[in-house]
């Protein structure tokens, strides 16, 4: 995600620049506008296809799994469970392992250690 948040930054960035040095009513009739459009959208599909690669969508996480896509050391949570997925509470059993459905980790990612506590 950090790489196309950088790649938007930076094509932001030029069209801004574009902008600025055609004035307003050129910008639409400069030709290499239409190019630039198709090209970041040509940037974007490969972004996308190669996230796709790299983190495919699982529908089962492990705890390990869960603290990395948040960011965290798997340690912390594995002794602190109010920190975890469903305050440590699975969803299931996958191999013998505990596991917690993406919806479970996708809510759980958005909350702070504060928002975990309380409840």
């Amino acid at each position: 995600m950090a790489l196309y948040s950088y790649i938007i930054y930076v094509m932001a960035i030029s069209a801004i620049q574009i902008y600025l040095l055609q004035g307003v009513q050129m910008i639409f009739d400069f030709p290499i506008f239409d190019e630039f459009t198709s090209k970041i959208d040509e940037l974007l599909n490969i972004i996308r296809s190669v996230e796709a690669k790299i983190n495919p969508q699982q529908e089962w996480l492990t705890l390990r799994e869960a603290a990395q896509q948040k960011g965290v050391k798997y340690n912390t949570l594995k002794c602190k469970r109010q920190l975890q997925p469903n305050h440590g509470k699975e969803d299931g059993h996958v191999c013998g392992r505990r596991v917690c459905r993406r919806e479970s980790v996708l809510q759980w990612l958005d909350k702070t250690d504060c928002d975990l506590k309380s409840n």
